[in-house]
């Protein structure tokens, strides 16, 4: 876990089996992280949720390259169920 997106922007983290995105990160956009991400080969094959409490953005997280979305307020078992698919 990381505190601030500019850790994931400068490369200052392990690699995980997933990173979970809030839109509206400490210092940067999740969606400018999401673009970051998969356009590194070190990261690009490792799956993208964005979280966000801005209703209709699944097509945005979509053209940043995420591989699902999940939009606030949710249920855990839907969270759950995402993350079991992508890991």
């Amino acid at each position: 876990m990381v505190s601030n997106g500019e850790q994931l922007l400068d490369n200052e983290f392990e690699a995980p089996d997933l990173f979970l995105l809030d839109k509206q990160l400490s210092g940067v956009d999740g969606m400018e992280i999401c673009r970051f991400l998969k356009g590194q080969d070190s990261t690009r094959d490792i799956p993208v949720i964005i979280v966000s409490a801005s209703p209709n953005l699944d097509q945005q997280a979509k053209a940043a390259g995420a591989d699902g979305f999940i939009e606030k307020p949710f249920q855990m078992k839907f969270l759950l169920d995402l993350l079991k698919k992508y890991i």
